[in-house]
C-alpha cells in the first residue's frame, strides 16, 4: 500500500516492528494502533468547547491541495485516535481516485456513490462497513473509480446530519483541490494552463505567446 509505505518512512517508524513479510506492505489499520502517537497529540489541539465541556470534533473535512499528499492516511490514523473515544466513521469523498477501501484492506463494500445514486437510507446502512480497528467504520466511495459519472453530491449533507446519529465522530475524506499534481516550474505552469493553444492569453496574465519565426525581422527593417 503506497499510504501505508509513506508512513514507513516518518521518524517514529524508524524502529517499527515487523508487520510484513519482506517485500510487502501492511494495511494502514495494521499499523494505526502502534502508531497513533502523534495524532493523540493532533486530537489534542483539535479539542472544541461545547458547553464548557471540551470535547473532539463532532464532523472534520480533510483535503489536500493535490492526490496523492497522503490525505487518505492521515484521515485513517486520525480516525483510529478519535475511535477511542468513541464510534467513528471515515467516509470518502474522492469519486474519481477513491483509495480508502485499499488502504484499509477492503475488498467487499457497496460503496457511498451506490447509496447516494439509489436514494435510500438502508443502502446506506449497508454501505458502512466495519475496519479491524475498534470502533472505527468506512464508509468507501466507489469500488474502484472505474464508473465516471459523479453521483448527486447535494444529498451528502443528509447524509452527514443522518449518520451522526450513529457516530460520535466522522472523518471525511475528500478528494485533492487539484486534479493533478502542482506544476514545478513556470514555464510548465504556463505550458498547463495553456495547453494546446484553446486557453486565451488573455485568461492567464502570464501566459505569453512565443514569436513565430516569421514575425522575427532584423532590426531597421520593417
Amino acid at each position: 500500500m503506497d499510504q501505508a509505505a509513506g508512513i514507513f518512512r516518518t521518524p517514529w517508524f524508524y524502529h517499527r516492528p515487523v508487520l510484513a513479510p519482506e517485500g510487502q506492505y501492511a494495511t494502514v489499520t495494521e499499523v494505526a494502533e502502534w502508531a497513533r502517537a502523534p495524532y493523540d497529540d493532533l486530537r489534542r489541539h483539535l479539542i472544541v468547547r461545547r458547553n464548557g465541556d471540551a470535547e473532539p470534533p463532532a464532523v472534520l473535512m480533510l483535503a489536500a491541495a493535490r492526490h496523492g499528499d497522503g490525505t487518505t492516511t492521515t484521515a485513517i490514523m486520525l480516525g483510529a485516535s478519535l475511535a477511542t473515544n468513541g464510534r467513528c466513521l471515515l467516509m470518502e469523498l474522492n469519486f474519481r481516485r477513491p483509495g480508502l477501501a485499499s488502504a484499509l484492506g477492503l475488498t467487499e463494500y457497496v460503496g457511498l456513490k451506490t447509496a447516494l445514486d439509489n436514494g435510500g437510507l438502508e443502502t446506506l446502512e449497508r454501505a458502512i462497513v466495519p475496519t479491524p480497528v475498534p470502533n472505527l467504520f468506512a464508509l468507501p466511495s466507489q469500488i474502484d473509480g472505474s464508473d465516471r459519472t459523479l453521483p448527486d453530491v447535494r444529498r451528502v449533507g443528509e447524509v452527514v446530519r443522518h449518520l451522526r446519529g450513529q457516530f460520535e465522530h466522522i472523518v471525511i475524506d475528500a478528494a485533492g483541490v487539484q486534479s493533478g499534481r502542482a506544476p514545478r516550474t513556470r514555464s510548465e505552469r504556463g505550458a498547463s494552463s495553456g495547453r494546446c493553444g484553446h486557453t486565451p492569453a488573455s485568461v492567464h496574465p502570464r501566459i505569453h505567446r512565443t514569436p513565430s519565426r516569421r514575425s522575427v525581422r532584423p532590426p531597421g527593417r520593417r
